[in-house]
């Protein structure tokens, strides 16, 4: 009796046992998926801010070459270089002549994970404005502060209108243009070596007849883009 008693404690206590470790377990795995949603969450909201302050960084520069083309009567090139990782603002001094250029302000690029340029491949439309708004394009640099470098330039005029970077390193045969730059954040899931979706979207549009730029948010339903909002 006393023995088949010892037996039947033993398989209780081998029985709470086991409850106690899957409950355990189930506190683990609870745990980790938690811990691994605020990682995801914290590392999107992170990527957020990197393209937006990216974004608004950019524009900054463009609207200060726009104040001062018109106020001082110049003008400006604003170049966004992506061998150096850079923007800078260039003030052209004297028309026609590249030697006396001059740069104003330069900054780096944020961050290794925020791209400028082409639209990723999950992004299916593109910011309407009123008038032309064309992708930018990074073509090599004629100009002396930038020579051999892929760049992407707009020179602002004295008139307030917006041209291209022209044929040489002076701006020669430029025409007025706006353009689209965009600016974005690889999406998490997207390890390749040259990443072609983003998780979060920013765009620039700057008007040619005006200089005015603006900053737009593609709207993600599910993995793609194709609403934007200002």
């Amino acid at each position: 009796m006393n023995e088949k008693n010892s037996q039947q404690k033993t398989v209780v206590k081998r029985n709470s046992e086991a409850g106690f470790l899957i409950a355990e377990m189930v506190v683990v795995v609870t745990i980790i998926a938690v811990v691994s949603i605020i990682a995801v969450m914290s590392f999107s909201t992170q990527k957020m801010y990197e393209a937006e302050s990216q974004t608004l960084q950019i524009i900054d520069f463009y609207q200060e070459a726009r104040q001062r083309s018109l106020s001082q009567r110049v003008t400006m090139r604003v170049e966004i270089n992506a061998t150096k990782r850079a923007v800078r603002l260039i003030d052209e001094k004297v028309p026609g002549d590249a030697s006396d250029d001059e740069v104003i302000k330069t900054t780096a690029f944020m961050d290794q994970g925020v791209f400028i340029g082409s639209k990723p491949s999950n992004v299916s439309n593109a910011p309407t404005e009123l008038s032309p708004v064309p992708e930018s394009a990074f073509t090599t640099s004629n100009h002396p502060l930038s020579n051999g470098d892929s760049v992407f330039s707009l020179r602002f005029q004295r008139n307030g209108t917006v041209h291209n970077a022209g044929t040489n390193g002076a701006g020669a045969n430029s025409v007025p243009t706006g353009a689209t730059i965009y600016v974005w954040s690889k999406h998490v899931n997207d390890n390749t070596a040259t990443p072609v979706n983003a998780q979060v979207m920013r765009g620039i549009t700057v008007l040619a007849s005006s200089g005015s730029s603006k900053m737009w948010k593609c709207l993600f339903d599910g993995a793609t883009c194709s609403s934007w909002t200002k």
